[in-house]
C-alpha cells in the first residue's frame, strides 16, 4: 500500500480532484490519501474543511482505478490551535495556515512511511518509483530548490511540496517539533519550508523529476511528479497559474487536455 498526505480546505477540491486523478491514473499499487484539513473559518470565511461530500466524490474517482484505493479525511482543527495559535507567521502572503498542517504529521496516527503532496501537482508516471526510494536511515526524501543554490550552507535547501517522509525516524529525531519552534519564533520568507532546512540534518536528495517546479525548463515526459508550484501563463511570464485555472492553465499546458477535461466533466455530474 502506497501513503500519501495532501492538506487544505474546501477549496483546495479542484487541484485534488487533478492530482489524486494524475495519481490513480498513473499507479497500479493501491494507494490511500490522507487529506488533513481544519475550519478556522473565524479567521476567514473561505477557510472551511473540505467536506465529506467532496471527499465521497474523490473516493468514488480513484476507487474507479483501483477499489482499494482509498481517501481518508483528518480534522487538525484542534491541534492547530494547541501548536500554532502563538506563531509569527500566520500573515506571510504566499502561505495559508494549512500549508503548516504538513508539521503536525508526526502528532498524527499516519503510517511511518508516507509522501507529502501539494494539491498544485500533476503525477505523470507510477508514484510507487517515489514511494519505493530507501529513505530507512533518513528523515525525508526531497528535491533541491532553485531558490539558495548558490548560497553558502544552503546547497541542499530543498523545496517542501514533495516529500518523502520517514516519520519514525522524524519522531526519533523531533525535528519537525524543532520546525515548529523555529517558526513561531522567527519571521521566515518561506515558513515552515525555512523551518524545515534549517532542522532537517538527515536528507536524500532526490533528482528532480520527482518534484519538477522549474517553468523555465521544458516539459519533459520523464517528469513523475510535475509541482506547478511555478508555472507561467503562456506569453506573459510573470503571471503564475495553477492547474484549477484550466482555461489559461492548458494554454500553457495543452499536455493536460485529457486530464483537465476530464476533471471537469466529473465536478460537473457531481454538482461541484
Amino acid at each position: 500500500m502506497i501513503n500519501l498526505l495532501y492538506a487544505g480546505n474546501a477549496q483546495i477540491f479542484d487541484g485534488l480532484l487533478i492530482s489524486l486523478y494524475s495519481l490513480a491514473q498513473n499507479t497500479k499499487q493501491p494507494f490511500t490519501a490522507y487529506v488533513l484539513t481544519m475550519d478556522l473559518s473565524e479567521i476567514d470565511p473561505a477557510y472551511i474543511p473540505i467536506s465529506d461530500n467532496q471527499i465521497q466524490v474523490l473516493q468514488n474517482v480513484i476507487a474507479k482505478f483501483n477499489s482499494q484505493n482509498k481517501i481518508v479525511k483528518v480534522d487538525t482543527t484542534k491541534l492547530y490551535h494547541q501548536v500554532f495559535d502563538d506563531g509569527k507567521n500566520t500573515d506571510i502572503p504566499r502561505c495559508t495556515p494549512y500549508t503548516l498542517l504538513r508539521l503536525l504529521a508526526p502528532k498524527l496516527n499516519l503510517p511511518s512511511k508516507i509522501i507529502y503532496l501539494d494539491v498544485d501537482t500533476i503525477i505523470n508516471h507510477d508514484i510507487s518509483e517515489l514511494f519505493d526510494i530507501d529513505v530507512t536511515n533518513f528523515e525525508v526524501g526531497a528535491v533541491r530548490d532553485i531558490l539558495f543554490v548558490n548560497f553558502v550552507g544552503f546547497f541542499n535547501y530543498f523545496n517542501a511540496g514533495v516529500l518523502l517522509l520517514n516519520l519514525d525516524k522524524i519522531r526519533q529525531t523531533k525535528s519537525f517539533d524543532r520546525a515548529i519552534d523555529i517558526y513561531k519564533a522567527q519571521r521566515l520568507s518561506f515558513a515552515d519550508q525555512d523551518a524545515l532546512n534549517k532542522v532537517i540534518k538527515h536528507r536524500r536528495m532526490l533528482p528532480y523529476k520527482f518534484n519538477w517546479f522549474r517553468h523555465k525548463c521544458k516539459y519533459n515526459t520523464d517528469i513523475v511528479v510535475h509541482h506547478l508550484c511555478n508555472a507561467r501563463q503562456k506569453g506573459n511570464t510573470r503571471r503564475r497559474i495553477k492547474p484549477w485555472q484550466t482555461e489559461l492553465f492548458l494554454q500553457s499546458f495543452p499536455v493536460y487536455t485529457s486530464l483537465v477535461n476530464d476533471c471537469l466533466r466529473i465536478k460537473k455530474d457531481a454538482n461541484l
